[in-house]
């Protein structure tokens, strides 16, 4: 048994150089992953929101009216104001299902434009092109590279061919 003991030092060493940059990388990762928020109100605007959107898509569907994009804005104001904080915005979306996108850095002085959206989209269902139908957000915010306060939404349903 005493000369299997440096084998067995050398399989754990082994095994600390194996893992160890492993379970680093991934100690790394979760500590600059957005935290997911604990708060019940936003938890049950957002699965309200994606409830919504699943019934208006459902409805469409059963309709044979799904088009290539349908603005669902209304919907998404109800439960993502204008003047809400950007964080819970996109806490909200988050709890909708939605994967939400990075704020836009080194944007030049100016006014609010397209370039400082911030995006989120959600899978409705299958399709058989490359896209299947999503719901699309873009949050604006109330001025260039501040996302404290949201200042402008759109939604919509969105089905692509291609």
């Amino acid at each position: 048994m005493p000369l299997l003991a440096p084998f067995a030092r050398c399989r754990l060493l082994l095994l600390a150089l194996l893992c160890g940059p492993v379970l680093m990388a991934h100690s790394v990762a979760a500590a600059t992953a957005e935290p997911v928020t604990s708060n019940p109100e936003i938890q049950r605007r957002g699965d309200d929101l994606r409830k919504e959107i699943d019934g208006i898509y459902r409805d469409l569907k059963a309709k044979h009216a799904v088009e290539r994009e349908i603005d669902v804005t209304p919907v998404l104001l109800k439960y993502i104001p204008i003047g809400m904080s950007f964080d819970v915005a996109e806490a909200t979306l988050r709890a909708a299902g939605c994967s939400v996108g990075r704020h836009p850095t080194g944007l030049p002085q100016g006014s609010v434009s397209s370039d400082d959206r911030v995006d989120a989209r959600r899978t409705l269902g299958r399709g058989f092109t490359f896209m299947p139908p999503s719901f699309f957000v873009s949050l604006l915010p109330r001025k260039r590279g501040d996302y404290t306060i949201v200042g402008n939404v759109r939604a919509a349903i969105i089905k692509a061919y291609i």
